[in-house]
C-alpha cells in the first residue's frame, strides 16, 4: 500500500513522499516531460523545493522563503498539461484508439482477459494487430473500428471542431459530461442535428487538478507551506494565503472538445454550439 500512496502508519508523509503534493512522481515527470518533449514549461528548480521541504505536523511543507519555487512548479504543471498533456493532436490520437477498442470490443473480447498475465500480453502491437484483423469483418461496428485504427496509423486524426476550458472548483458540470452514457448521447444529439454517422462523433472530457493533490481526496487540497518564528516553531500555513495565484490555480483545468472527421468539422461546429454555446476564444490559440 505503501507504493500507492494509502499506507495505514503513524507517519503519514512517508505516503505524501510517493503520492502527495510534493510526490517523487511530480517532481520527477515535469522536468522529464518537458526535455523529451522540447517545451521550456516543466523546468523547475527541483533541488531547491526539495531543500526547502521539512515534516511539520506530520505533514511534508515547504518553507515560505520557497515560495516563488513553489509558484513556478504549479504554473509549469499547469502550462504542461494545457500544451502537452492535453495538446489536442494528443487527445485526438487518444480517443481514436479508445473508439476503435470500443467498437471493435465485441467481435474480437479484447477486454474478455481473465488474468493478469492475459492482459499483460495485450501491448501496443499486439492490441493495433487485432484491430487490424477487422479489416475482412463484415460487421459495419467492427469495420468502423478498423477505419479509425488505419486513420490513426496513418496520422490522420480527428479534428477538434468545438473546444471549450473551464477552469473552477465546481465539479458538477463536469463530472456530468465525464460520464460515458451521456456523453454517448451528446454525440448523438451533435450527430442527429449534423446529420452524420454518430460514430464519427467524440465527446472528450480531459480533466485534472490544476495542482497535485493527495490521491486519496476527492478534490484538491491547498499546498501546504511552513513559516517559522524567531523561536525556531515551524508553523504550517496554506499556499493561497501567500501567493496571489492560489485561488486562481487551485481548481480543476478542464478542456471539454468534440473532435470528428476533417469532413464533417463545419457541421460539427455548428450543431455543438448549437447546444453548448459558443466556443470559448482559446480554440483559436494554438498551444
Amino acid at each position: 500500500t505503501l507504493s500507492i500512496g494509502q499506507h495505514e502508519n503513524k507517519k503519514p508523509y512517508l505516503n505524501q513522499v510517493v503520492a502527495g503534493q510534493f510526490s517523487a512522481d511530480v517532481l520527477d515527470y515535469l522536468p522529464r516531460d518537458s526535455y523529451f518533449t522540447g517545451v521550456e514549461y516543466g523546468k523547475v528548480d527541483i533541488d531547491r523545493l526539495v531543500r526547502s521541504m521539512d515534516v511539520v505536523d506530520e505533514r511534508l511543507a515547504v518553507k515560505d522563503t520557497a515560495l516563488y519555487v513553489l509558484e513556478a512548479m504549479v504554473i509549469a504543471r499547469y502550462e504542461m498539461f494545457k500544451a502537452v498533456y492535453f495538446h489536442r493532436s494528443v487527445r485526438a490520437a487518444e480517443c481514436m484508439l479508445v473508439r476503435a477498442l470500443q467498437l471493435g470490443d465485441e467481435e474480437l473480447g479484447i477486454t474478455d482477459f481473465k488474468t493478469a498475465e492475459e492482459y499483460q500480453r495485450l501491448d501496443d502491437s499486439t492490441v493495433i494487430q487485432m484491430l487490424k484483423s477487422l479489416h475482412d469483418s463484415k460487421d459495419k461496428q467492427s469495420q468502423t473500428s478498423y477505419q479509425i485504427t488505419q486513420d490513426y496509423l496513418d496520422r490522420r486524426l480527428v479534428k477538434c471542431a468545438y473546444e471549450t476550458i473551464i477552469h473552477r472548483k465546481d465539479r458538477f458540470t463536469v463530472n456530468m459530461l465525464r460520464m460515458g452514457n451521456i456523453r454517448t448521447n451528446i454525440e448523438q444529439e451533435i450527430a442527429d442535428e449534423a446529420k452524420i454517422d454518430p460514430r464519427t462523433v467524440i465527446v472528450d472530457v480531459s480533466s485534472a487538478p490544476s495542482v497535485p493533490y493527495y490521491a486519496r481526496q476527492q478534490k484538491p487540497q491547498d499546498i501546504p507551506l511552513y513559516t517559522e518564528t524567531l523561536g525556531g516553531e515551524k508553523q504550517l500555513v496554506s499556499f493561497s494565503s501567500l501567493s496571489p495565484l492560489g485561488d486562481t490555480l487551485v481548481g480543476y483545468l478542464d478542456i471539454m472538445r468534440v473532435y470528428t472527421p476533417q469532413r464533417d468539422r463545419v457541421a460539427v461546429r455548428k450543431s455543438a454550439e448549437s447546444i453548448f454555446g459558443k466556443e470559448s476564444a482559446s480554440t483559436q490559440i494554438s498551444y
